[in-house]
């Protein structure tokens, strides 16, 4: 009788879990995807999110049982939620999965209500690839990462966002290799902890000084581990690495010794985005492009997509920061209409602006300014320097209409800590958001920015190609269409 009863109470626990784990739909431009979402009986009002993203050749049912999430969901109120791959597979070079997690966020936000600032992410093995690929782009969505036994291979760190990260691996897992694989066919990786580390150090955190606590839990009878741990004390921000002896490519859920989930769980509730971190003294943030020369002007540019696309034939004053870490020779402002029907054959926009260019000697903050008439409805700005090769730093964009004093620029001065709106061409270059005590230049220079006569004298083809010697053709010169006939 007493089994009896016992198996009736697991029954229910069951049915009450499957009433509450539904697939859901999500449009992802004009495709549906799917994603399998679990809402405990005593969900918050306002929720966490936790995205748990499958690994190579498995699917969201398997994450679940692998994980165990919806358990630690009833106990603790949060949402959690597995996004099934196409083919049971990641996109981890490309956009589409990317684009798929950001329309999981939204509808999670939508249709559940969850907390803006508390939506989490983690992954198992190519789930945790996807996962790092994320960060790049919706990393200011992202509270904290927690990656299982999976790298970005072949990519050094990049993030839009300083992100808390929580990574676990074994150190006897043959998959995603835990002494690294530097010949690796989609670009090799380091050690696990000198990957972690890379992380840390990008992040801004002391690596030379880590917290280091073996035998992790301590007291453990069970696998011993290791927890590193390198913070940035001055942004709120912490990198982790939990490395379990012996540990093959799996989660961890051994009797007296690490809980993965358990330990990730512990981790996204100490951060949320609206937290406010530790005062630093003469706190800026500003985004920062990494470039290397290229051989042509356009072939490194900043992009920043308007939130409103500009007036035709309206005047305008752009005023904006600038550092750089390197003399620049030439910093050129070519906004365009981008949603204009012109493309021509490299997939830009016909309908182009060739403002005055600046050139830069590195050094401190320099203030640049364009006074222009939009000869197009622009909405897209390009800041071009594919000769450079060093950091630029952007701050403080202020873009006006003739006669009105708002400013039409989103988080112009970053301090909402994300840069959306920001991006780069197809070259390149890198970028994330910074700050002054993340990342100085720590030159000393002079404070020059002069504007170069190349916008009145200089003469460009219509794909944007500089020429000393204009022959036959239309070229674009004092930032008008001009033809020369001999």
């Amino acid at each position: 009788m007493k089994r009896l009863s016992m198996l009736a109470s697991l029954l229910m626990v069951l049915c009450l879990q499957m009433a509450a784990q539904t697939w859901e739909d999500v449009k992802v431009g004009t495709s549906t995807r799917k994603t399998l979402t679990y809402v405990p009986k005593n969900v918050e009002k306002s929720p966490a999110l936790v995205i748990s993203l499958h690994g190579m050749n498995q699917d969201p049912e398997y994450q679940q049982n692998q994980t165990q999430w919806n358990a630690l969901a009833d106990t603790e109120g949060f949402i959690v939620t597995y996004p099934l791959g196409n083919n049971n597979m990641w996109d981890t070079h490309g956009t589409s999965d990317v684009e798929f997690v950001d329309a999981v966020i939204q509808e999670m936000i939508n249709q559940h209500h969850v907390d803006k600032n508390r939506i989490y992410l983690s992954g198992f093995s190519m789930g945790s690839w996807l996962g790092y690929h994320c960060l790049e782009t919706l990393g200011y969505q992202i509270a904290a990462f927690g990656p299982v036994s999976g790298v970005d291979i072949g990519k050094q760190p990049r993030a839009n966002r300083m992100v808390p990260i929580m990574h676990i691996h074994g150190t006897a897992d043959d998959v995603f290799k835990y002494t690294g694989d530097p010949y690796h066919m989609a670009g090799g990786y380091p050690s696990i902890e000198e990957y972690v580390k890379k992380w840390a150090a990008y992040e801004g955190c002391d690596v030379s000084n880590p917290q280091v606590i073996r035998p992790y839990p301590a007291g453990s009878t069970g696998p011993k581990a290791t927890r590193t741990i390198y913070n940035n004390v001055n942004e709120g921000v912490e990198v982790n690495l939990i490395a379990i002896d012996g540990k093959g490519h799996w989660h961890s859920n051994e009797p007296n010794g690490v809980n993965s989930t358990q330990e990730l769980w512990n981790f996204f509730k100490r951060h949320q985005l609206n937290q406010p971190s530790v005062p630093v003294e003469n706190r800026n943030y500003f985004i920062r492009y990494e470039s290397t020369v290229g051989e042509n002007l356009w072939d490194r540019q900043a992009v920043y997509t308007l939130p409103k696309a500009l007036e035709k034939d309206a005047k305008y004053t752009l005023t904006m920061k600038v550092r750089t870490s390197a003399d620049c020779a030439e910093l050129g402002f070519w906004p365009i209409w981008n949603a204009s029907d012109h493309k021509n054959q490299w997939g830009g926009s016909d309908d182009v602006q060739y403002l005055a260019a600046y050139h830069v000697e590195a050094g401190d903050w320099k203030t640049l300014t364009w006074d222009f008439t939009a000869n197009f409805t622009l909405d897209t700005f390009q800041f071009v320097f594919g000769k450079y090769g060093g950091t630029l730093d952007i701050d403080d964009m202020v873009l006006v209409k003739e006669g009105t004093s708002e400013n039409l620029i989103a988080n112009a001065d970053f301090s909402a800590r994300n840069i959306k709106g920001w991006s780069a061409n197809g070259n390149g270059p890198s970028y994330f958001i910074a700050s002054e005590a993340y990342a100085s230049t720590g030159i000393e220079k002079p404070a020059v920015a002069t504007m170069m006569k190349s916008a009145d004298k200089a003469y460009y083809t219509l794909q944007g190609v500089k020429v000393i010697r204009p022959t036959k053709g239309i070229y674009i010169h004092g930032g008008k269409k001009i033809l020369i006939k001999e």
